[in-house]
Formats: structure tokens, sequence, C-alpha cells
């Protein structure tokens, strides 16, 4: 029998943990990370350049950090997720290092070589190995709520690194703009909530029109690129999804060819196109549209009419965050649940 996403008693029997609260509550949640940001105490460094270190949901907070913050700050800022740590990386380096739970193998691993490479390092977690080891090394660490999974925790992961930068006279105080996308997110909630009925709302009518179908999501602006990754991510955790993410103009020399497949109509798209979106890329999409439409019947376009790059980034995230819950519920899959990832922490134990 299909499952109808305006029967509210679905919700209860099948989000058995209530992610999509924790999606409606993000507005939240950015208010409560912006006390806490507010109130760091980050002395300045003498630094030169600046590297975050993060794996999946504790890591996209890293990667928005570095789009946000890329043509503000006056030294480079880059974002690593895995073990490896460059050579330039040294005392005059400052390392970002989040890891949600303070217990993820691959950034226990980083924070110990960096230590090594006597780099200064700021600590984002909970609690865990990771805040033990920065209390034990006397380095500064930022602790977040506990209540949440990683990828519900992007409000804490973010907001804090921002106010980093901010403290390091890096980026102006990002105060003001937080606020303003805190009340758009609020107005957004209204249209994309679990009340809003399907034909009024479009993020559950994008879940319907994906289900049954492999979402790929292309970006338009480089500033979009960690927001397709966060789609992508989000279907894959919450509705336990194949999804795969790629961006323009990077996707005009690869990917494209693999539209000639004559085989390819179980498959959905989704272009987050931005407000900054360069001339010669709009022609680009506008090609690859064309081709598109001849080989599937799915393809969604999320434009932002929104004025300042942060309210675009987070009104789009808010977006796939609900779609993602949607399309689990319509699967009826529980989106809490990530027994694969729980599998393989045990096999690295």
């Amino acid at each position: 029998m299909p499952i109808n996403l305006n029967d509210l008693s679905i919700y209860k029997s099948t989000d058995i943990k209530d992610i999509l609260k924790s999606v409606e509550q993000f507005p939240e949640q950015l208010e409560e990370s912006l006390k806490l940001s507010k109130n760091l105490s980050i002395y300045n460094f003498n630094i030169s350049n600046i590297s975050i270190f993060g794996m999946g949901g504790s890591g996209i907070g890293g990667e928005l950090l570095q789009v946000l913050v890329n043509n503000k700050s006056n030294i480079p800022i880059l974002f690593f997720h895995h073990y490896n740590i460059p050579k330039f990386i040294q005392n005059n380096s400052l390392a970002l290092i989040i890891s949600y739970s303070g217990n993820t193998e691959e950034i226990l691993k980083a924070y110990d070589k960096i230590k090594i490479r006597k780099a200064k390092i700021i600590v984002y977690s909970s609690g865990g190995k990771l805040i033990e080891k920065a209390i034990e090394d006397n380095n500064l660490y930022v602790k977040i709520p506990s209540q949440y999974q990683p990828r519900c925790a992007l409000a804490f992961l973010l907001l804090p690194l921002l106010y980093t930068l901010y403290y390091l006279n890096l980026i102006p105080d990002p105060e003001a703009n937080i606020v303003k996308t805190i009340k758009h997110l609020q107005n957004l909630r209204k249209k994309y909530g679990r009340e809003s009925l399907i034909d009024k709302n479009i993020a559950k009518q994008i879940a319907i029109k994906l289900t049954g179908k492999i979402p790929l999501i292309y970006s338009s602006c480089p500033y979009l690129d960690p927001v397709a990754k966060r789609w992508k991510t989000q279907i894959n955790e919450n509705a336990k999804t194949l999804a795969y993410y790629d961006f323009f103009p990077e996707l005009c020399h690869n990917t494209i060819c693999g539209w000639d497949d004559r085989e390819i109509n179980n498959y959905s798209v989704i272009i987050l196109r931005g407000n900054n979106e360069d001339n010669s890329t709009k022609i680009r999409v506008e090609f690859l549209k064309k081709i598109m439409k001849k080989k599937i019947d799915v393809i969604e376009e999320i434009i932002s009419t929104n004025n300042t790059t942060l309210e675009e980034i987070l009104s789009a995230i808010y977006l796939g965050d609900f779609v993602s819950v949607y399309l689990g519920l319509l699967k009826g899959v529980d989106p809490s649940d990530i027994k694969l990832i729980n599998r393989l922490k045990e096999k690295l134990k």
C-alpha cells in the first residue's frame, strides 16, 4: 500500500528517533549555536594557513566554511577528509579538527600526526577521546551538544568554525547574516514541514518523484558543491538510497559523456542553481538539460532567490534534508538507522 506523506501517523511508526524533528528544529539549533559561538574564547595565532579535518556528517561544516570564507580570508583555508597530513602543515599552521563523537578513527590519527608537526590545534567535538587529547595537550577545544546524530548537528559544526575565523580577524562578524538566515529558514519550515500538505510542499513532491530512482545532484556554482554533496549524503543515510553528486563546469569534461548511454532511465537529476552562476555555466546547464530531457523524466531545478551566500547555502541544505527524510519514509525505512556504518566501526576496532 502506497505511503501517504500527508498521514502524520506514519512518521512516528517509521522515523523511530524522529530525525524529522531534528531537521525541523534546525533554525532553533542555529540560534543555540550562535549563543555558544559568540561566547568562544579563541585567542589570535600567528599563522600562515588553516587546515580543516573532518569526516562524514562531522566534516560538512568544514567544507561549508571553506566555500563561505575563501574569498574573504587573506590566508589559504583547506579541507581534508583522510588520514594523510600535507607536508605544508607545520608550526605556522592552524588545524581545526572536527569529530562530533570525538572518537572518529581517521580524525584521532590525524590529530596525532598534526601534533607531531607542532601546528596550532583547535578541536570541535561533543566529547570522546578527541576532547581528552585536547585537554591533555592543553589545546583549545569547543564542546558542542551531544544529543544529536552527526548529520543532524550541522548548526553546531558550522557556526563555531565561522566565529573562530571572526575571532582570528579573518572575516567580519557573521551575526547579522546568521540571524537573517535563521528567520528565512523558519519561514521555509512552514512550507517544508510535516504538516504542510503535499500539494503545497515541494520537499514532499521532490521525494515522491525520487522514489525508485537513483538521484544525481549537480551544482552550478562552486559554493554549492558541498551542498550537492550534503544532498547526496543525506539521501544515502536517511533514505538508504544510492545517490551521486557532481558539479559544473567540471562535469562537462567527463560526466556529460555518460548521458550518451541508451539505458539511463532509472536516474533522476537535481540541479542546484545559484545566484552567482557564471554565464558560460548557464549555457552548459541548459545544453545538458536538453539532452537529459530526452533520457529521463525527473529533472528538478532548485533555483535560489536568496540575498546572501550563507542564506542560499543553508536554504538549499534545509530543503535537501527534508527531501531525504521524506524519501526514507516513502521507502518505509527508519532514517536514523545506520547499521552498516556501525558494523564497519566494529570491524575496525
